[in-house]
C-alpha cells in the first residue's frame, strides 16, 4: 500500500512486489499486460503481440537472471491483478557496471 496516497484513491490500492518466480497465473497475467501494451502499439520488444509461449519464455528468461542476481523484476498489482511491470538488468559494460 502507498501510505502517502489519499484515502480511497486508486494509488492507495496498488502494491509493488519483486518477482522471483512465476506460476501459470503469473504467466497469464504478464501475457495479458504485455499483449495489451503491444496491441496499443507500445514498445515492449516485439514487433507484434507475442504468443503466450513467447511471453512465458521471455518472463522465465528474466526470472532466470533474477535467480542469478543479474536482474530484478518489479510488478505493480491492484488486488490480484498485475497492472505494470519493470525490469532492471545488470550490464558488465564499464560505464554502467559500477552502478549495478
Amino acid at each position: 500500500m502507498n501510505p502517502r496516497a489519499p484515502a480511497g484513491s486508486a494509488v492507495e490500492q496498488t502494491e509493488l512486489r519483486w518477482l522471483s518466480s512465476a506460476d501459470d497465473g503469473t504467466h497469464r497475467a504478464v501475457h495479458r499486460l504485455v499483449s495489451a501494451v503491444m496491441a496499443d502499439r507500445g514498445a515492449v520488444g516485439w514487433l507484434g503481440v507475442p504468443t503466450y509461449p513467447e511471453t512465458v519464455d521471455w518472463l522465465d528468461g528474466i526470472l532466470t537472471a533474477v535467480a542469478a542476481d543479474q536482474a530484478r523484476l518489479a510488478v505493480v498489482t491492484a488486488g490480484d491483478r498485475i497492472e505494470a511491470l519493470g525490469r532492471w538488468v545488470r550490464y558488465e559494460k564499464p560505464t554502467v557496471a559500477r552502478n549495478a
